[in-house]
C-alpha cells in the first residue's frame, strides 16, 4: 500500500509502506553508509551530508523508493540525512537491515598502522581501510560491494570484492582481497 510521495531534486520517490517497514522506522543503530548528496524535499526538509558522524547513533525516520533505489532517511541529533542504495534485488527488510549494525565492528581489535597501535573501530569510524580487517569491518566502512568473486581451494576461501569507483564508468573499480575472512590486500 503506497501512501505518500517525497519529491527530491525533481524526482518523486514513493514512501515504502509494507508491513516490515513498521519494524524499521524508529530503529536506532549505526548506519553503515555515509549520506552522499545534498537536496531539498517537498516536505520542507533540507538534506546535506555536512556534519554527519558515521559512528554516532541514528534513527530511521523514513524509507522511500524510486526505480531500483531505496532512499533511507535517518535522524542524528536534530539533523536529518538521506542516503541511497541501489537494490540489486528486492527491496525488503533484510536489504535495509544489512545497512545497520547494533554496534561498531572492531571495538576490541588493535591495529598496527604505520608503527602506531590503534583500535580498529577508530579507523573504521574515519573511513580508513587497513589489512587485517574482517568482512564486517569493510562492509561498515565501504558498504556492499558491487560484486564478490569467490574461490575455494584446499580449505582456503579467497574472495575478491569489487567496488565501482564513485563517478567512474563500468571499467573503473577498486578491488579488495580476503583470505579466510581477513582483508589481505587491495588494488585501487
Amino acid at each position: 500500500m503506497i501512501v505518500s510521495t517525497l519529491f527530491l531534486a525533481g524526482c518523486g520517490t514513493v514512501e515504502i509502506k509494507e508491513p516490515w517497514t513498521k519494524e524499521l522506522v524508529g530503529k536506532r543503530g549505526y548506519f553503515a553508509r555515509k549520506p552522499l548528496f545534498r537536496t531539498e524535499s517537498s516536505r520542507g526538509k533540507s538534506y546535506s551530508p555536512d556534519g554527519y558522524k558515521r559512528c554516532e547513533i541514528v534513527e530511521i525516520t523514513g524509507l522511500y523508493s524510486w526505480l531500483n533505489h531505496i532512499f533511507i532517511e535517518v535522524k542524528q541529533g536534530e539533523k536529518y540525512y538521506l542516503a541511497t542504495e541501489e537494490a540489486r534485488g528486492e527491496i525488503d527488510k533484510a536489504f535495509v537491515d544489512s545497512m545497520f549494525v547494533d554496534s561498531i565492528p572492531g571495538k576490541v581489535r588493535i591495529v598496527n598502522l604505520n608503527g602506531t597501535k590503534k583500535k580498529a573501530a577508530d579507523l573504521i569510524c574515519n573511513g580508513v581501510i587497513s589489512t587485517g580487517m574482517s568482512r564486517n569491518e569493510l562492509l561498515f566502512t565501504l558498504g556492499r560491494p558491487e560484486k564478490i568473486n569467490r574461490t575455494v581451494a584446499a580449505g582456503i576461501v579467497s574472495e575478491q570484492w569489487v567496488y565501482k569507483k564513485p563517478g567512474g564508468n563500468d571499467y573503473e573499480s577498486d578491488y579488495y582481497y580476503f583470505i579466510n575472512d581477513v582483508l589481505r590486500s587491495w588494488q585501487d
